[in-house]
């Protein structure tokens, strides 16, 4: 599996610069201004650490400019798990996959549990949708442990964007703080045996943040 931002340089050597570049752009035009080279000193002066708690920021606001961070998956997944993720939606996952065509492939049959490489582009925005679904216990077992594979693979990458991205990306009960599924349905009970102990601090509810991060155990 390789996680990476979609190359986003604007004239930086580094696509985590770039990319942080491209955002804040867009917030400056916002506000009827233009970035200036006092705003490339600025990014290429914040340290890593500075990136990922701006970012995460940024995340968990849900802001509009969230959608020009990208990023690219490329993995080698069984075709069930990759129907469960192709179905998602939010103009996400821009999808490429091998084709299984027989007639491409020497005659061999079609099998639905081949593995076939894939390339998988989101926005941030579509990324943390999906993952909220996808990392409920109601998820197909398959599904959900390629999902915890690419979170861990992002929180360990050393890339304070893709840490960031994957900091936010949490089950629907966590950022709801409360189970959120059609009544007519089974709960998968997570949120009344661990997700509740996320949310609350003697009956309080915790900041989305600290929900985030304590669902990562990184508080």
């Amino acid at each position: 599996m390789n996680i990476e931002l979609i190359s986003s340089y604007n004239g930086f050597e580094n696509s985590v610069y770039g990319t942080i570049y491209r955002v804040k752009e867009g917030l400056l035009t916002t506000i009827g201004k233009s970035p200036t080279e006092n705003t490339k000193k600025k990014i290429l002066a914040m340290t890593d650490e500075e990136i990922y708690d701006w970012c995460l920021e940024l995340l968990l606001a849900e802001h509009s400019l969230s959608k020009h961070i990208e990023i690219r998956i490329i993995d080698v997944m069984n075709k069930d798990v990759r129907n469960q993720i192709v179905r998602h939606t939010k103009s996400s996952p821009k999808y490429l996959c091998q084709s299984s065509r027989p007639d491409w492939n020497n005659g061999k049959p079609r099998d639905p549990n081949e593995k076939t490489k894939n390339i998988m582009d989101f926005n941030a925005e579509a990324f943390l949708a999906m993952t909220r679904q996808r990392l409920c216990l109601r998820t197909e077992a398959n599904t959900r442990k390629w999902m915890n594979e690419v979170i861990k693979t992002m929180l360990e990458s050393g890339n304070p964007i893709l840490k960031a991205l994957a900091t936010a990306a949490i089950p629907n009960c966590v950022y709801r703080a409360g189970c959120g599924e059609i009544p007519s349905l089974t709960s998968c009970k997570y949120f009344e045996t661990k997700g509740q102990a996320m949310c609350f601090s003697d009956l309080k509810l915790l900041p989305l943040k600290d929900r985030c991060k304590k669902y990562h155990g990184l508080i």
